[in-house]
């Protein structure tokens, strides 16, 4: 009887002990998987955020590369000096279509020293605004190119890069070049993976404005969908739930809060980017899915494997010390 309870006591221990490891595994298994998905959608974000910056660096340049040509066209100078729309706009509509379609430009602006517009050559309709924007006040205040991301009248995102115009030392105007910012987005899509919202605080827009701009488009105008925010921009057609109460700019904290997203059987992490204007002002984010299907497949499959080996192992040493205190018992008997 003595050795039937020292056997039970064996057994009951040896099994707890294999449940708690068992448990530690378990617990240490999802720990890391967990901090290896929050450190996968970090680095991604982080190449997004850079990547994102880069491309704007770089599409600015270009457009700054265009316009320096437009202002070294003695005939555009001379045009531009004498306020003469007429060849002003002759001279550059057909460029301007080329950059359209081939590089995404969609605003060509010549403005007065006052910084009154004097033609919009995607627009030549309109003129004879004032024009307050930063970028344009900047390379007023600074006599230099000035650039970065400004939202438009129409509530769009629109990289704009503006020159001072000078003929010898006398400013004869400025020059702006401007382009939706949707292919960067597109292209980080493309190259990362990700899929990308992009939302504006409803603050900075004017409603039938922000309207009109997404007809123009092509898109679904949806004003009141949330209270805050508006999305101006998307890689996927859906928005899904689980992101809408993060939406307003209180509910989050930029590349800390981690929304846990599944749609259409894929599982994504997401995370959020402030954006700022020319001006340094926060006007909305860039939410960033980061999909991390395979890392939890892969995880799971692992963790049932690894788990599988030790329940085995662990009912082996069970078995083992069963007819091992049992041997040791018939032991006992006969002496």
């Amino acid at each position: 009887m003595k050795t039937y309870g020292i056997k039970t006591r064996i057994l009951i221990q040896l099994t707890l002990a294999t449940a708690l490891l068992l448990g530690a595994f378990l617990f240490s298994s999802y720990w890391n998987q967990q901090k290896h998905i929050t450190d996968h959608a970090l680095s991604t974000i982080d190449t997004v955020e850079a990547l994102f910056a880069a491309q704007l660096k770089s599409d600015a340049s270009m457009m700054g590369a265009v316009l320096d040509v437009l202002m070294r066209d003695e005939q555009l100078k001379a045009a531009m000096r004498d306020r003469d729309r007429k060849k002003l706009f002759e001279r550059t509509i057909t460029l301007f279509g080329k950059l359209n379609s081939g590089h995404g430009i969609t605003h060509l602006y010549f403005n007065s020293p006052d910084r009154v517009n004097f033609l919009r050559v995607h627009k030549p309709d309109k003129r004879g605004d004032e024009i307050n924007r930063f970028t344009t006040l900047q390379a007023e205040k600074t006599g230099k190119t000035s650039y970065g991301i400004e939202l438009g009248p129409l509530g769009t995102f629109t990289l704009r890069v503006v020159e001072p115009w000078y003929d010898g030392d006398q400013l004869i105007g400025y020059v702006e070049l401007g382009e939706e910012i949707e292919h960067i987005t597109q292209g980080l899509h493309n190259t990362l993976g990700v899929e990308i919202y992009v939302v504006i605080e409803k603050k900075f827009l004017d409603r039938a404005g922000w309207e009109t701009g997404m007809r123009m488009l092509g898109r679904e105008a949806q004003w009141t969908r949330f209270p805050s925010v508006v999305i101006i921009d998307q890689t996927l057609d859906v928005l899904p739930e689980s992101l809408v109460p993060f939406l307003d700019e209180k509910q989050h904290t930029p590349k800390v809060t981690d929304v846990k997203v599944s749609l259409n059987n894929r599982d994504y992490r997401g995370r959020f980017i402030h954006l700022y204007d020319a001006g340094d002002q926060s006007v909305g984010d860039m939410i960033v899915m980061t999909d991390v299907t395979d890392i939890v497949s892969g995880f799971w499959g692992t963790f049932l494997l690894v788990a599988t080996i030790c329940v085995a192992v662990g009912a082996l040493l069970f078995v083992f010390s069963y007819i091992l205190i049992g041997r040791n018992k018939k032991l006992v008997d006969k002496e």
